[in-house]
């Protein structure tokens, strides 16, 4: 088995603003990450830290772009075990994803659909808790209770097979990885 990690967050961005008023969850962006140090997650977001279109698949790091400037910003990490099966698919989508990052896009239309519960599968526009949900998925890590274009950040949470291990500030969360690699968060 191998570990997984799921970072949700809320920011201060318009964007994150809007989700919170009309669904009022608590966080409203999702990131998955496979790196035991918890300085690398992946997602669908903005691809410059200071504007927020363009946006399409980007690599997050705990300390630096947009995340590095609001490390106060709340955030929940998850882990969660998987099959090494179903780790090295992950893995394998991920580099295949970060090889053509550019021919990936947001899925604004997405976002609108899923807050009225019409699912929309495009192959290489998402959202971010879409983009989660479908690399859980297709790599076989987990069976989801409703489509991925349906999942918000907020209904991980809720997921059997996870365990919360850091809850608070961002910027606390790469400092938990030595407790999580132990098992004691």
């Amino acid at each position: 088995m191998k570990t997984v990690y799921l970072l949700l967050t809320r920011s201060g961005t318009l964007l994150a603003h809007i989700i919170h008023a009309l669904t009022g969850d608590d966080f409203t962006h999702a990131s998955l990450g496979v790196d035991p140090a918890l300085g690398e997650f992946y997602s669908f977001a903005r691809l410059h830290a200071r504007t927020p279109l363009p946006a399409g698949f980007v690599r997050e790091t705990t300390g630096g772009g947009y995340f590095g400037r609001h490390g106060s910003m709340a955030c929940a990490l998850y882990a969660m075990d998987v099959p090494d099966e179903a780790f090295a698919r992950i893995g394998r989508r991920l580099e295949e994803m970060r090889a053509a990052d550019r021919a990936y896009r947001y899925s604004v239309m997405g976002l609108l659909l899923c807050r009225l519960a019409l699912p929309l599968e495009r192959k290489r526009r998402m959202f971010c808790s879409q983009f989660v949900a479908r690399l859980l998925e297709q790599s076989g890590a987990m069976a989801l209770p409703k489509p991925p274009s349906l999942m918000r950040p907020a209904d991980f949470a809720h997921l059997p097979g996870l365990r919360l291990v850091y809850f608070g500030e961002l910027r606390g969360a790469a400092n938990c990885a030595a407790r999580v690699e132990e098992g004691f968060a």
